[in-house]
C-alpha cells in the first residue's frame, strides 16, 4: 500500500505539491530518462522493419540500387569497380579506413575514380548511378568529389529527368554515401508516376558497416544486394543518433523552455514561487506522457513530435492549475 501511495504521488496533482523542494538534480535525471527511454523503440521499430520499408515504400529511394540487374553491360562496370580492390580495415590509429589495393595513388597520397551505372527499369524509366572512389588523406585534405558542388540539379547537369533518375554512390575513407537524386531537385516539382522526386542521402561509416567490394562477385545484383544491405545497416546508427537528437530536445530543452514561460506568467499569482518548483513539478508531471507516448512510438515513431509535446504542455498546465489553486496547498 505504501508503494502505490508513494507512486499516486507522483503523477496525482494533488499530491505531487510536496515534492517541489527535491534536489533539481533529480528532475533533471527525470527528463534525461525519458529522452533516453523514448529513444529506445526507434532502433528496435527501424531494425525490424527497414527491409519492408525499402522493398514495399521504396525508403530513402533504395531500390533503384538494389535492383541492379545481372546484364554483361553492367556486368563490366562492376568488374572493373571490383578491380580496385577496395575493403575497410583497421589502421593503426584504430579507425576503419578504406584502402583500394589497385588505385594508383597522387603524391599528395589521393585518388578519384568515377564510372556510370546505366539501366533500364520495370517503369521504362533510365536509372543513372554515378559511382565514385574517393581516396584522400582525412587528416590533411579535402574530398575532392562534393555532393553539395557537383551532384546538384539542373537540367543541363541532368538531362531529361522525366524519364531518368539519377543516384550516387561515393566510397570515401572512411563512409559509403549514397544519395538518390540531385540536391535541389525536390524543387523542380518533377514526379515519376505518383512519387515526387527528392533527395534522400545516407553516409554509412566504415566502423558500423565494414566493406569489401570482394562482395561485388562480378554481377550487378550481388553489387546491388550488398550496397543496399551496407547502406541500410549504417543508416540504422545515423537514424538511431538522430532519434536520440530528437527525444533529447522534447524531453530536455521544450520542457526547461517551458517551465521558463509558466514560471514568468504565474510565478507572482500562483502558489509556486520558485523556477525549482516549476521545474520540479514539471519533471513529476511528465512521467505519464512518457509512458503513454513509449507505447504509442513502438508503433510509430514519428508520432513523438504531436503526442509527446500535445500530451506533456496540457498535462503540466492541469497539474499546475490544480496546485496553483488548490484549498490544501502546503
Amino acid at each position: 500500500m505504501v508503494i502505490i501511495n508513494f507512486l499516486k504521488s507522483l503523477v496525482m496533482p494533488s499530491r505531487m505539491a510536496k515534492y517541489r523542494y527535491i534536489s533539481i538534480l533529480i528532475s533533471v535525471c527525470i527528463f534525461i530518462l525519458s529522452s533516453y527511454l523514448l529513444a529506445i523503440p526507434a532502433k528496435y521499430y527501424i531494425t525490424n522493419n527497414i527491409d519492408e520499408m525499402v522493398s514495399e515504400h521504396n525508403y530513402l529511394s533504395l531500390q533503384a540500387i538494389s535492383k541492379i540487374p545481372y546484364e554483361p553491360a553492367i556486368n563490366d562496370v562492376i568488374s572493373e569497380i571490383q578491380s580496385k580492390e577496395c575493403h575497410a580495415d583497421v589502421n593503426e590509429d584504430n579507425l576503419f579506413v578504406l584502402t583500394c589495393d589497385n588505385l594508383e595513388l597522387d603524391e599528395q597520397k589521393k585518388a578519384l575514380y568515377e564510372t556510370d551505372l546505366v539501366y533500364v527499369n520495370d517503369q521504362d524509366i533510365t536509372i543513372n548511378i554515378h559511382f565514385v572512389i574517393d581516396i584522400f588523406d582525412t587528416a590533411t585534405d579535402e574530398a575532392s568529389y562534393k555532393p553539395a558542388e557537383k551532384f546538384v540539379y539542373s537540367a543541363e547537369a541532368f538531362p531529361n529527368i522525366q524519364t531518368n533518375e539519377y543516384y550516387l554512390i561515393i566510397l570515401w575513407p572512411g563512409a559509403l554515401y549514397y544519395q538518390a537524386h540531385p540536391q535541389g531537385i525536390g524543387d523542380a516539382n518533377i514526379t515519376h508516376g505518383e512519387t515526387l522526386l527528392k533527395e534522400n542521402y545516407s553516409n554509412a561509416s566504415f566502423k558500423d558497416i565494414g566493406f569489401s567490394t570482394t562482395h561485388f562477385n562480378h554481377s550487378g545484383a550481388d553489387a546491388g544486394a550488398y550496397l543496399t544491405q551496407q547502406i541500410k545497416a549504417g543508416y540504422i546508427p545515423s537514424y538511431t543518433s538522430s532519434y536520440s537528437l530528437l527525444t533529447f530536445f522534447f524531453c530536455v530543452i521544450f520542457p526547461l523552455l517551458l517551465v521558463f514561460l509558466f514560471w514568468i506568467f504565474f510565478r507572482k499569482t500562483g502558489r509556486l514561487k520558485a523556477f525549482k518548483e516549476y521545474y520540479n513539478i514539471a519533471a513529476l508531471s511528465s512521467i505519464i506522457p512518457t509512458i503513454v507516448t513509449f507505447i504509442a512510438i513502438w508503433f510509430a515513431p514519428g508520432i513523438i513530435s504531436n503526442l509527446y509535446l500535445f500530451g506533456f504542455s496540457a498535462y503540466y498546465l492541469i497539474v499546475l492549475y490544480r496546485i496553483n489553486n488548490s484549498a490544501n496547498f502546503a
